[in-house]
């Protein structure tokens, strides 16, 4: 069998010039479209990557924010507990020290309820005390007592000291054209001998000029009493008394004060 060279070279020509237009006018757009599908493509799954990192920063992000929001959400409950327990422990103290203040105002009140009634115990009991001693001393008063102590009264008068005799004959020095006044007072009523007695006694202890004026008191219990411008010399039962009563005053206060403070223990 001859072989038709110039038809076998014709068909090769004819199978490149199909394969070049083929590849021109087929494969070409084809292969340019898919490259183009590729570079598309590849630019989504760029895109996509790009988004991805970005989520996951994101997301990074989102769990610090989250993660430091619990923590200061933390400190936050930590510090109200530390500011609720501090401001607790600020009002249990104050109650405290109300109550405690409030026992001490207490204690107080009745420590001054207690002292004033034993204090008025002890005035009245003293009170008591002295109105019956003066009620039996003057209820025992008899003339015979009463002489006595106006002799007493006397023996004292002419015993004075230089200082007391100086001061009683200032005291009756006359200082206007009147005669100095000398007051001699007694519980009692003198007689007649008796007042001469003692005139006669002051007469050589003041001035010759001193007038002399008798007068009876109640104040005094069985006891007689001179006196002239705020100098007075006395002698009575009623000095007794005075010196018992404070002796008396004394020991009930002794003894009210120690009562107080074994109650306050």
């Amino acid at each position: 069998m001859q072989i038709d060279w110039f038809t076998l070279v014709a068909q090769i020509v004819n199978f490149l010039i199909l394969l070049a237009l083929l590849k021109r006018f087929l494969y070409g757009p084809i292969v340019r479209a898919m490259e183009r599908r590729e570079q598309k493509i590849a630019g989504y799954m760029q895109e996509a990557r790009e988004k991805v990192r970005i989520a996951e920063q994101e997301s990074d992000r989102y769990r610090q924010l989250q993660q430091a929001l619990v923590e200061q959400r933390e400190a936050a409950i930590a510090q109200m507990k530390a500011e609720v327990e501090q401001m607790r422990e600020v009002l249990l103290q104050n109650v405290r020290d109300e109550v405690n203040a409030m026992q001490s105002r207490w204690h107080e009140a009745i420590q001054r309820q207690q002292s004033a009634f034993l204090r008025e115990l002890r005035y009245r009991s003293l009170q008591e005390i002295q109105t019956a001693i003066r009620q039996a001393l003057r209820d025992l008063a008899d003339a015979d007592l009463e002489q006595q102590a106006i002799a007493v009264f006397l023996r004292r008068i002419q015993k004075l000291t230089g200082e007391e005799r100086q001061a009683l004959c200032s005291v009756a020095s006359p200082r206007n054209h009147n005669a100095p006044e000398v007051v001699v007072a007694s519980s009692f009523a003198l007689p007649e001998a008796l007042r001469q007695d003692i005139a006669q006694v002051l007469r050589e202890q003041l001035p010759n000029d001193v007038r002399l004026r008798f007068e009876t008191t109640e104040d005094l219990i069985c006891g007689i009493e001179l006196r002239s411008a705020g100098c007075k010399l006395a002698w009575s039962l009623e000095n007794y008394l005075a010196s018992l009563e404070n002796n008396l005053s004394a020991v009930f206060a002794q003894k009210t004060d120690k009562k107080i403070r074994e109650i306050m223990k």
